[in-house]
């Protein structure tokens, strides 16, 4: 940036100095009435700048003029995906700048960098991690979880499928009835993910749901198996 200083007309009594957020330009000086023309190189952050520009008379009460400007510097920048990141910043945080979705989970990078409303740079506390589709290792991606409403970054919420595959073999039949028995006869105790699982299969309905409305499915077995056994 550039720009002029005189005194010329005022007292003429040049210019003693000239600075740009303290710091002196070339040029910066001059007698009389003789205007000082000065340039300095001043390094911009992206978004606004604050520039204060002090221009010190030639006299002994050294008498200051104050200009402050503010200046907003857009960088130019290059998203050959158009996930919203820069492709120099992905490349140096390990994202691929030729995909949107570098993990697959649904999420486009730059949405995991601003899980936390800040998506100038990635906190593996906050944000979505965009190289890993399961960022908190429970077993389901963070794109499904976010569907869901659960949290990407608790492995204790995760969504709840109830589609009655007790055992997880990708089927719903007389197996989960002689699992469900076991366990209202105390031999086997439930697994997480069959508590997850349950609730949903015909065969094993009758099972899981009471017709008192028990609240808890510890309940509903133990009112099930009085009826039943």
């Amino acid at each position: 940036m550039s720009g002029i200083a005189t005194d010329a007309g005022v007292g003429d009594s040049g210019i003693s100095l000239v600075t740009v957020n303290a710091n002196p330009p070339s040029g910066g000086a001059a007698s009389g009435s003789v205007a000082a023309n000065w340039p300095i190189s001043v390094s911009l952050n992206s978004w606004i700048n604050s520039l204060a520009v002090i221009a010190t008379d030639g006299t002994p009460y050294a008498n200051r003029t104050v200009k402050n400007i503010n200046l907003t510097y857009i960088p130019f920048v290059t998203d050959t995906d158009g996930d919203g990141l820069d492709d120099a910043f992905e490349l140096a945080i390990g994202t691929d700048p030729d995909n949107p979705d570098t993990d697959w989970d649904g999420i486009n990078d730059g949405r995991e960098l601003d899980f936390d409303g800040d998506g100038s740079f990635y906190n593996y506390h906050t944000d979505t991690d965009p190289q890993n589709s399961d960022s908190d290792g429970d077993g389901v991606n963070d794109g499904e979880e976010i569907a869901a409403g659960t949290n990407p970054l608790d492995n204790t919420s995760y969504p709840v499928t109830h589609d009655g595959d007790l055992n997880g073999d990708g089927e719903v039949n007389a197996a989960y009835v002689l699992i469900a028995e076991r366990i209202l006869l105390g031999k086997i105790t439930p697994t997480q993910d069959q508590l997850d699982h349950v609730d949903v299969a015909p065969l094993v309905e009758r099972l899981f749901r009471c017709p008192m409305a028990c609240s808890t499915w510890e309940m509903c077995w133990l009112s099930s198996a009085r009826r039943w056994g």
